[in-house]
């Protein structure tokens, strides 16, 4: 329901990022929590979102996305949740094909966030909305190496 709510659900040593992924949309309170680490070889190293028109469980499979392809794991919660529109997840994974994330933020209307990377879409070099097809801002989640 709010950010408090939001953090009382995150696994201890989680950080949340205090940013609602279906904000303006109408949705339910969408909430990002991540974990920093001292191991670099539990790290994610890549990450890209989908969209598809009905909801879909998690799932660790291969997956080519721009030429890396590794196994990756698709977080089985729906970052469109109650807003309606397309559903839209969350893929991440720790393969050892790109160098480790070491930190998160969300940018409202992809605009700020310099020297970070942006979550793409499937095989695209298109920053992924987490408001697709919903209305409301546009979220862009980020990442730096």
């Amino acid at each position: 329901g709010n950010e408090f709510a939001a953090r009382a659900q995150c696994p201890p040593g989680y950080q949340l990022i205090n940013a609602d992924l279906n904000a303006g949309a109408g949705g339910d309170f969408i909430y990002l929590c991540y974990k920093l680490g001292e191991n670099p070889d539990d790290a994610i190293t890549d990450f890209f979102m989908e969209f598809t028109g009905s909801s879909a469980p998690s799932i660790t499979t291969t997956v080519s996305h721009n030429a890396n392809v590794a196994p990756y794991t698709r977080i089985g919660r729906d970052l469109n949740q109650g807003a309606g529109g397309e559903f839209i997840y969350l893929w991440y994974t720790k393969a050892k094909t790109k160098p480790p994330v070491k930190d998160m933020g969300v940018a409202f209307g992809n605009v700020g966030w310099p020297e970070y990377e942006s979550v793409y879409w499937l095989n695209s070099q298109s920053p992924a909305d987490a408001n697709k097809s919903v209305g409301g801002a546009t979220i862009v989640i980020k990442f730096k190496r």
